[in-house]
């Protein structure tokens, strides 16, 4: 009799969200100092918020878009006008561009 159970671990998170790297998702972590019950990253949530970008100009008075040129708002509808860490990072801004976290 095979006793071993399998579950599925691919679940899905909240829109925005990431598994703590700190605690795993566990929401507590032996990492942090013995009299601290909860992840000191996630605090207890064992999820973490991903920060995302747009690009904005004061000269301009709008957001980028790679497709688009630019806007006057952020429309959430346009894949490339809110940017990852890692797009962040790599890309290059358009001229008078600045790189502001889109909450």
């Amino acid at each position: 009799m095979n006793n071993n159970k399998s579950f599925d671990t691919n679940f899905n998170l909240p829109e925005g969200t990431e598994e703590c790297n700190h605690c795993n998702g566990y929401g507590s972590s032996l990492k942090d100092p013995i009299d601290v019950d909860k992840c000191t990253k996630c605090k207890g949530s064992g999820l973490i918020l991903i920060k995302t970008y747009v690009i904005y100009s004061k000269k301009e008075d709008g957001y980028w878009s790679n497709e688009h040129g630019w806007m006057d708002e952020v429309d959430k509808e346009i894949e490339d006008m809110i940017f990852t860490e890692k797009e962040k990072q790599t890309l290059n801004l358009p001229v008078e561009g600045q790189w502001e976290i889109y909450e």
